[in-house]
């Protein structure tokens, strides 16, 4: 399973992990993703240096930590983003991480998103169906936790800096 973190977690994360290596590293690559748009959001955020520097993070294989998945508006997916959920607002940007995120997720069935945006998880809820692979960052934390991929005093200061 690969988590595709929208703005708000990708954010979260990158605070907490902004100079713990340690931690960073011991995320397998590929597992954690972003679309194209959500990194363009990040590194334009007020905090582009923490973002830049958890989307850069290598494991400890030195392969990338983050996959970034790009949309091309000719492929099945781009179609999905300007055609379904967003045919009348090709040229709009509000929430187009969110759109873009959520038709990666109805192609791509090994993604779960994560945002923190209720109305984005309850549009992810009823796009994806009973299936709906959706995650609040609290969830995702303790995963990352369980997994041993994360420390447990980055956990706490995860969800605490979350709640």
């Amino acid at each position: 399973m690969r988590y595709l973190l929208d703005t708000g977690p990708l954010g979260q994360l990158a605070a907490v992990l902004y100079g713990a290596s340690q931690s960073v590293h011991s995320i397998p690559a590929s597992h954690l993703c972003v679309s194209g748009t959500v990194k363009v959001e990040a590194l334009q955020s007020r905090s582009p240096h923490q973002n830049q520097a958890l989307l850069s993070a290598r494991d400890s294989n030195g392969k990338p930590v983050f996959s970034v998945l790009e949309v091309l508006p000719s492929s099945q997916v781009g179609e999905t983003l300007f055609g379904y959920l967003r045919p009348s607002a090709s040229n709009a940007t509000a929430n187009m991480g969110e759109d873009e995120s959520l038709a990666l997720c109805m192609h791509h069935k090994d993604l779960t998103l994560v945002s923190s945006d209720k109305l984005a998880v309850f549009r992810a809820v009823s796009e994806l169906g009973p299936n709906a692979r959706v995650m609040l960052p609290f969830d995702l934390w303790a995963e990352l936790r369980h997994r041993g991929w994360i420390s447990h005093a980055d956990y706490d200061v995860t969800v605490h800096s979350s709640s």
